[in-house]
């Protein structure tokens, strides 16, 4: 087959995947496919092909319609350059076997639908780009987009937690860390990139802030290390690990307004503390400023510290503020894991205290409105 197609990419491939196992009924017949070129654009580890077929099932004369997308593993993808194959046999085996039982744990369809496939290491799922989209990405989220992320992440995390124990291997191994292992390769580019930072900082005359990163270049890589792992007797879930606009999928009714969204791209997961996918996503996405509304009672800046307020920060408040428990452990993880970040003014032993985090100045996540 041409274009760059795999020879593999046929009816009989197509057949397959919409039927499932061999064993399946009825029998799927397909009438007619057409296969995209491919793209590299769309991953940086992995051959995107998109395809519309039409099919029928033994018995029936009705003709059906999908939208599929079937990602190959590219060899000399940046990734797999960089990480080794190990990323994508997790996303394979998330999608395969881990995904479906998260989703239906929880009755929330949060990744794209899957599809069974003959080749080893190759993903078929349902091309989510016929009914979402992704977000202008030339402008950062805004609260309702927020909202809605963390809403299906709760329901993400939480399905982790709950199929855990039966499937423990499964999770340990998808789980696995790519971008920060103990003697990772990326140890080199992360150090020179906390230098290179601190030096410009320091030749823009803003010692206090090149102090931050300069003081860190030994350690940040061990630190980073340690970070990920998941943490003995905390509350610990299966992160996304990569949530920013290229991963996440939108759908919007006729006001376009996001409705539902969906998660892409599993190849960074790792089992840790949630704060992980609640730090990363609104430092990425959310713009920082501040909403008209008061913060008696809840958070202050420190003297000299600055005085924002994080929409990503009001979205984890909505979503898992909906406990008492929930909201201490997040809280609770967040001064855990970021020390010198926050810090705590009031205590989170009694279901009656209003738990108030205060801004050290020295990150951008500071506001949690209980």
């Amino acid at each position: 087959m041409g274009d760059g197609i795999p020879s593999w990419l046929d009816e009989k491939f197509l057949a397959a995947s919409l039927q499932g196992e061999q064993s399946n009924q009825p029998k799927v017949s397909i009438v007619s496919f057409k296969i995209a070129p491919p793209t590299t654009i769309d991953g940086y580890s992995s051959d995107i092909y998109r395809v519309h077929v039409n099919y029928r099932r033994e018995g029936s004369t009705q003709e059906q319609s999908k939208y599929l997308v079937v990602k190959v593993p590219d060899s000399t993808g940046l990734i797999n350059i960089l990480l080794g194959p190990i990323s994508c046999e997790k996303e394979h085996l998330c999608y395969k076997v881990l995904l479906p039982k998260m989703m239906s744990k929880v009755k929330c369809a949060f990744a794209a639908e899957s599809f069974h496939s003959t080749v080893d290491k190759v993903i078929v799922m349902e091309d989510l780009g016929k009914e979402y989209r992704l977000a202008d990405r030339s402008k950062q989220l805004d609260l309702e987009h927020c909202k809605l992320v963390w809403a299906t992440l709760a329901k993400y995390h939480a399905s982790s937690v709950a199929i855990h124990a039966e499937n423990k291997e499964v999770i340990d191994f998808v789980a696995t860390e790519v971008f920060f292992p103990e003697g990772g390769v990326m140890r080199q580019w992360i150090e020179l990139g906390n230098r290179t930072l601190g030096v410009s900082l320091e030749k823009q005359g803003h010692k206090e802030y090149a102090d931050v990163f300069l003081s860190r270049i030994e350690n940040i890589w061990d630190t980073l290390v340690e970070n990920v792992k998941p943490q003995p007797g905390r509350l610990n879930v299966l992160n996304h690990g990569d949530l920013w606009l290229n991963n996440l999928f939108f759908k919007y009714n006729e006001a376009k307004e996001p409705v539902e969204v969906r998660f892409i791209d599993f190849q960074a997961s790792r089992y840790s503390l949630p704060v992980m996918d609640l730090v990363y996503f609104p430092v990425r996405q959310c713009p920082i400023r501040r909403e008209g509304i008061s913060t008696e009672g809840t958070v202050q800046p420190l003297p000299g510290g600055p005085e924002p307020h994080s929409r990503g920060a009001r979205a984890i408040r909505a979503v898992y503020g909906t406990t008492v428990e929930g909201r201490f452990e997040i809280i609770d993880s967040l001064v855990y894991r970021y020390p010198h970040l926050f810090r705590v003014t009031h205590s989170l032993q009694s279901v009656n205290s209003r738990p108030t985090l205060q801004w050290t100045g020295s990150g951008r996540l500071c506001i949690w409105e209980s």
